[in-house]
């Protein structure tokens, strides 16, 4: 029997090159040398093992790696956002009393496998629930849903004017950057809180009258809520934007404004009447070491002055000051006035001379140049 003989060389896939030439195979092949009639078989061996890893590879590459859902649903509650394939953490809110709730998915690959959905038992506070999906080629895709079930009977706390319930359910809430958790009386009751030695500030974790749950600033000494915890950068630095309650939007020549775009940030603050000044706006903030400050913002060049390093001039003083210069267009209050002065609007003591007005914008721009400066 000859080489030819022993393997079929029709068959691309058995084709190798002996030593003498004769082109027979280019797979493996294994040699028997056979004594009787003084003969050599030859026999074709199994393929390699890297023909078969290479086989093996290009069938992972031809299954499906889709692990998208065309769909996410629950019996009770809205997703918060509206769901979206590619986004996969969502948020609940159920009402008190909320027990359960049914889950339902769709996959956009038939391929693809979902764990996860059903009926969920619910408990007061936080809930999560995960919805896997798993493409044909074995990639994950985890879809999150936080459900928040209403708390009955929460210690009530005012702000503003409006009730606040103090969540009490916060096991999986993370800590702002900074804040460690503790334990707080607040209205005879222990409830959640954290605290930002450095800084010296304490929060609380809020719900208000619409569901809106988020961190708040108390005051352990008065015993009062001040203010919402909103961290901002502003001008390349970190500062915390205080709430300005309602009694307090009111400024004689400036109009509050709770929607002031600086970039991409929306704040509120005060805007000037004078359209001259329309570049600048007050805001208040409190910096890295947790002082409060009045804030001038200039819009053109993005920088900003603390307020109280300018003089600080009393309601009383400055409308004494407008009837009798008729000629100004321009001034902003800043500052806290002692206890000698009754009424105090915090902000910027600067007016302009109609006959000066040439030197005092002068002077306002070498002002607004100054560094940053807190306090």
């Amino acid at each position: 029997m000859t080489a030819e003989d022993a393997i079929d060389t029709s068959d691309p896939n058995n084709r190798v090159q002996m030593a003498a030439g004769t082109l027979i195979s280019s797979a493996s092949v294994s040699i028997v040398a056979q004594t009787s009639g003084g003969n050599t078989t030859y026999v074709p061996s199994s393929p390699s093992d890297s023909q078969q890893s290479v086989n093996s590879h290009k069938g992972d590459e031809a299954k499906s790696s889709d692990n998208l859902l065309s769909s996410l649903s629950l019996s009770k509650g809205t997703l918060s956002p509206a769901f979206d394939p590619e986004v996969t953490e969502y948020n609940v809110n159920l009402k008190a009393g909320s027990t359960a709730t049914s889950v339902s998915a769709q996959a956009k690959d038939t391929k693809a496998s979902i764990e996860g959905t059903g009926e969920k038992t619910l408990v007061e506070g936080d809930n999560l629930v995960e919805v896997k999906v798993t493409a044909e080629n074995g990639d994950v895709r985890t879809y999150k849903i936080n459900i928040y079930v209403e708390e009955k009977n929460l210690t009530q706390i005012k702000f503003d004017k409006m009730n606040y319930g103090i969540v009490t359910k916060v096991d999986r809430l993370e800590a702002p950057a900074g804040f460690e958790k503790t334990t707080l009386a607040v209205n005879g009751k222990d409830v959640p809180a954290w605290k930002n030695a450095d800084m010296k500030l304490t929060l609380l974790y809020l719900r208000n009258e619409d569901g809106n749950k988020d961190f708040y600033i108390y005051d352990e000494k008065e015993g009062t809520v001040v203010s919402l915890y909103k961290p901002i950068q502003i001008a390349g630095k970190d500062y915390i934007q205080l709430s300005i309650v309602r009694s307090a939007q009111e400024r004689s020549g400036m109009k509050y404004n709770a929607k002031i775009k600086i970039g991409d940030l929306t704040i509120d603050g005060w805007e000037y009447e004078d359209k001259a000044y329309e570049n600048y706006v007050l805001l208040y903030l409190m910096n890295k070491e947790g002082k409060a400050n009045y804030y001038l913002y200039e819009k053109s060049e993005g920088t900003l002055q603390i307020a109280a390093d300018m003089a600080a001039v009393s309601q009383s003083a400055y409308d004494e000051l407008k009837g009798s210069m008729s000629s100004m267009n321009m001034y902003m209050i800043a500052g806290i006035a002692g206890t000698a002065v009754f009424a105090v609007l915090s902000g910027v003591g600067f007016y302009l001379n109609a006959i000066n007005k040439k030197r005092y914008l002068a002077h306002r721009r070498e002002l607004y140049q100054m560094k940053d400066q807190d306090e």
